[in-house]
């Protein structure tokens, strides 16, 4: 991702790694609310999909540790907006 990446842009990209992971329709509106487990039926095995596809597309390290306390879509964009601004420095 671009250096130049707005949180607009930082959501957008996890939203669509979220909606391709779990099957979402194109039109479901992700909700920053939103319970992965309870909301969207995510499994382990999509949680851990999810922080690969998102280490990959921010270029990110995402340990157990990091992801053990995410819940909600915005734990996610919270987490990834935390490691962005370490990797800035």
């Amino acid at each position: 991702m671009d250096d130049d990446l707005t949180e607009q842009d930082m959501q957008t990209a996890i939203n669509e790694i979220i909606r391709e992971q779990l099957n979402l329709r194109a039109d479901e509106v992700i909700n920053p609310k939103s319970n992965l487990e309870l909301d969207y039926e995510a499994d382990s095995l999509d949680a851990l999909c999810i922080v690969m596809n998102i280490e990959t597309e921010f270029n990110i390290e995402i340990i157990d540790e990091d992801y053990v306390n995410v819940k909600t879509v915005q734990d996610i964009y919270d987490l990834v907006a935390a490691k962005l601004k370490l990797k800035k420095g």
